[in-house]
This record gives C-alpha cells, structure tokens and sequence, in this order.
C-alpha cells in the first residue's frame, strides 16, 4: 500500500477496479479524468500518477488520458466494468446509475462547507458508500470537492423569468420542465456575468451564429 499525500483527495471520485491481480516487473495502467489539461483534477491526477511511479521506484506506471481517448463518463465506466480501464474520475450522477443511494449526496446544501463535508466522506458515511461501491466491483481512491455554494465563492449559476407563458404558475422544481432558453434572463460562469436581462456580453447571439456558420462554410 503506498502512504500518498492528503491531498491527493483532491483526484475526486477516482475509481479502480476492485481486482487488478498481481503486478508483473512493470504494470501499466490508465487513469481517464474528464476535464482539460489545466484543471486543478487533471494537474492532481498527474501529480498522483508521478507520485505513485517514484513510490513504486518506476514498477508502476500510470498514464493520465482524456476525452480525446474516451469520450464520456459512459464509456469510461463500461471499459472500467469491463476490465479495459483501469482508474477513473466519475461524478456522483454516474456513479448513483450503479449505487443509487449515492444520489443523496447530491442534495443542495446537504453540506455546510468542505471541511463539513470531508468530515463525513472520510467517516462513517463515506466508508459506507465505499462498501456499496465495493460490491458492484468499485474500489474509490478519493473523494472531490467539487465547489460550494457560500459567500465570495466563484459560482456557475442562471437566473429565469418566471413570468413567461411557459413558466407562468410552475413550482420552483418544474422550472426546469417548463423554461426554455427564452426564460434565462442571466447567466454567470466563474463569477462572471455572461447573459444580463437576456443579453449576451459579446452581443447579439443570432448574427454571431450566423458569422461563426459563414466562417464555417468558408472554411470547408
């Protein structure tokens, strides 16, 4: 067993195939992580594999790969199933497909902050989930804070009209039934706003549309 830094947690829900047999003079293995190459998980997830190679004086060699080798989670999680992948990072809606009582983890503000949250996931109720994962053949390297919803944290988030005649009278849960694009009135990405009253920071969407096509067109 190899003792790695604390923060490898960070590699978020790394998942490896419970048996992966005896190693051999050298083993390979791939770890699929989904975001891009400057994302605080992928610069982990190759920080972790570095680790793992200098702790295994080089017996142990894992090769960090993309979306450009396997598209999706989906996939991902098949060939893990299947024995052709051997770690992975997954979020917690995959994950629930295969242990669906991981999908109370998703509820909003279940957890007061990080620390709250890593004080449970790295308790009782994390070890927990960790033997639900164990028997549909999961082993879970690591927990990811994904972010949280609190004061001065950069957040993703939209706001919708909920006068239109689509949304007219829904409940706050059928927003996301009733509303279509039409209904954002905001949109702010990293902190940043994107979409005020409806309006696009870079302008008007449809004759950017049609320029980005025009381009397009040009270019083929």
């Amino acid at each position: 067993m190899f003792t790695l830094p604390k923060w490898h947690a960070t590699l978020a829900m790394l998942l490896a195939m419970a048996a992966i047999g005896n190693a051999a003079a050298q083993t390979r293995m791939r770890l699929w992580v989904i975001h891009p190459d400057d994302y605080p998980v992928t610069i982990a997830a190759r920080s972790f594999a570095s680790e793992v190679g200098k702790k295994s004086g080089g017996r142990i060699q894992i090769d960090v790969i993309g979306t450009d080798v396997i598209r999706d989670q989906a996939e991902a999680q098949k060939m893990l199933k299947d024995g052709k992948l051997e770690m992975g990072e997954f979020n917690l809606a995959m994950l629930s497909e295969a242990v669906p009582s991981m999908k109370a983890l998703n509820l909003p503000f279940l957890f007061s902050d990080s620390k709250h949250m890593f004080s449970l996931l790295d308790g009782e109720m994390g070890r927990t989930f960790e033997k639900r994962l164990g028997e549909v053949g999961f082993v879970n390297l690591g927990w990811y804070d994904g972010g949280s919803l609190s004061p001065g944290m950069l957040a993703d988030f939209i706001t919708v009209d909920l006068e239109s005649t689509r949304t007219a009278g829904s409940k706050a849960a059928e927003v996301i039934y009733t509303a279509n694009a039409s209904d954002v009135l905001t949109v702010v990405v990293g902190g940043r706003v994107v979409v005020d009253e409806g309006r696009h920071a870079f302008g008007p969407v449809a004759p950017l549309i049609r320029e980005a096509l025009t381009m397009l067109r040009e270019a083929v």
